[in-house]
């Protein structure tokens, strides 16, 4: 078992209440966030050309708060998590598929803003 194999078994081993779940083989296909549970956590996701991170943490006692962001061949991306979600924890475990443009959150659009922020570092 090579090394990212071991780290992606212990990760997974710990038991996450936010996790990432649904890998077959080598390719890694959706994300489980547990929003009953809310427990606070960041994560990143790598896809093909880019990666989408998010965090998740309790914005109230019946909501939960997910911040995320993706880039897509973007060495300049600054690490913005440019949309916020306030999504009911009644909700409980969602699965959300990873596509070749990043996690696909579009299921809570009705829960989410965007900002105007690029994302965007300045070059020296």
């Amino acid at each position: 078992m090579n090394i990212f194999r071991q780290c992606a078994a212990g990760i997974l081993a710990i038991g996450m209440a936010v996790s990432i779940l649904g890998q077959t083989g080598e390719d890694q296909t959706h994300v489980i966030l547990d929003f009953g549970s809310c427990v606070p956590e960041r994560k990143g996701v790598s896809f093909a050309f880019g990666s989408t991170t998010y965090e998740l943490k309790r914005a109230q006692r019946k909501t939960c708060r997910l911040r995320y962001g993706t880039e897509i061949e973007n060495p300049l991306w600054d690490g913005t998590l440019d949309t916020t979600c306030i999504v009911p924890r009644r909700l409980g475990k969602q699965k959300f598929v990873i596509t070749g443009e990043g996690v696909d959150f579009s299921s809570l659009a009705r829960y989410c803003v965007k900002s105007q922020k690029s994302g965007l570092r300045s070059v020296p």
